[in-house]
């Protein structure tokens, strides 16, 4: 790995670092600590915890269609800034370096990419763009993708949220099976595809201007390196923009519309069936909720009664990976990649669920016979 241009790079590097910091202080971790000191107590409408426009029933079903996309973009719009800042810095501080190539092992690779999502702290939406930036810039698509999957679950705000909320049997399988998607299902699923970024064309806005990185090879001072810095960041974020943001909206309105005609009616009650465990794991695959969203719905779910597994396979799917990076795969990478990746969320979430369902049985039966002995031996009704 060479350096370009040493102020540029300097520059770049502690423009992404003032991004980085001034979104976890100011926005991130205030607000999943909120959210974690709430607990089941956080407010929720369909797929947003902040509402800027209420749902009601007497609104008809294009009005809450509406509404719902509405609440999910202003819930979401801090950590979609960052993603697309961070992104456009990303794409900036990696245009000052040259990358020797390598054959460096893809379950490295992997493992390097979730290192890097894990203190990032934004939902798998909000970093699809710098997973974009990421792959655009020239790094594996093997860590882009495990860093977006990795960064709202390996949080550590998030994990000490589900550790506190949830019972401990259940966060245990979810961790194994994320990091079993992470660091080994995505490594091999890209390597089977053989997906690589799609270099686009001129006509698609493909080729981004590098004549400036190459211009500050002779600029010696640091307003000349500053003002070119400026410039490359503007530009790589107005191509970051146009190739994410509408997918990004596109998500949420499918996801809303989606929601607006989904009950929970049939996950009700005391047993489980198959074919609708099926279909809560590709709901909770498919939508693009936000960060600690899996954690609030499933306590809550859990207080109402539901069955264990089906909350299991929605605390496993909700927010690994949604219809967003979904979609942006399939058009940057690999349309096949695309569609194994949310089939393999979809069986994860449908295992994770019925060893959830064994584990819980197996511990309410142990201690029924514990009460029965109890009762035994002490000749009375044990509460």
């Amino acid at each position: 790995m060479q350096v370009n241009n040493k102020k540029g790079f300097l520059f770049s590097l502690a423009l992404l670092v003032i991004i980085s910091l001034f979104f976890w202080t100011q926005s991130r971790f205030p607000a999943l600590d909120e959210k974690s000191q709430m607990g089941q107590r956080t407010s929720i409408s369909a797929l947003a915890f902040d509402v800027l426009i209420p749902l009601t029933s007497e609104q008809n079903h294009l009005e809450r269609i509406a509404y719902t996309s509405i609440n999910w973009g202003y819930t979401n719009w801090k950590g979609m800034s960052f993603g697309l800042l961070f992104a456009a810095a990303f794409l900036s501080f990696l245009s000052f370096l040259k990358f020797k190539e390598s054959r460096s092992n893809q379950f490295i690779n992997a493992i390097k990419g979730s290192l890097l999502g894990t203190p990032l702290g934004v939902c798998a939406n909000c970093s699809t763009p710098v997973a974009f930036g990421m792959y655009r810039g020239g790094l594996p698509a093997v860590s882009a993708i495990s860093m977006l999957s990795s960064s709202p679950t390996l949080n550590i705000i998030v994990l000490t949220m589900s550790f506190t909320l949830l019972p401990l049997e259940m966060v245990l399988i979810k961790y194994a099976l994320v990091l079993l998607f992470v660091w080994i299902i995505v490594p091999v699923l890209v390597g089977r595809t053989k997906a690589g970024f799609k270099q686009l064309s001129s006509s698609e806005g493909g080729d981004v201007d590098s004549s400036l990185v190459c211009q500050l090879e002779s600029v010696d001072t640091w307003s000349q390196t500053i003002r070119a810095c400026a410039q490359i960041f503007s530009k790589n974020l107005f191509y970051i923009v146009k190739r994410t943001v509408p997918f990004m909206l596109l998500a949420g309105v499918l996801a809303s519309t989606l929601i607006e005609f989904v009950s929970i009616d049939s996950i009700l009650g005391e047993d489980w069936k198959f074919l609708t465990l099926l279909v809560v794991a590709f709901l909770a695959a498919f939508f693009p909720v936000p960060i600690a969203f899996d954690v609030i719905v499933c306590v809550g779910l859990l207080a109402m009664g539901v069955n264990p597994a089906y909350v299991a396979a929605l605390y496993f799917a909700l927010g690994v990976f949604s219809i967003y990076p979904a979609l942006m795969i399939a058009r940057d990478l690999s349309r096949s990649l695309s569609l194994y990746l949310m089939f393999s969320v979809i069986v994860l979430a449908v295992l994770s669920a019925v060893i959830t369902e064994q584990v819980v049985s197996e511990k309410y039966a142990v201690q029924e016979e514990t009460l029965d002995r109890l009762k035994q031996e002490n000749n009375q009704i044990i509460y």
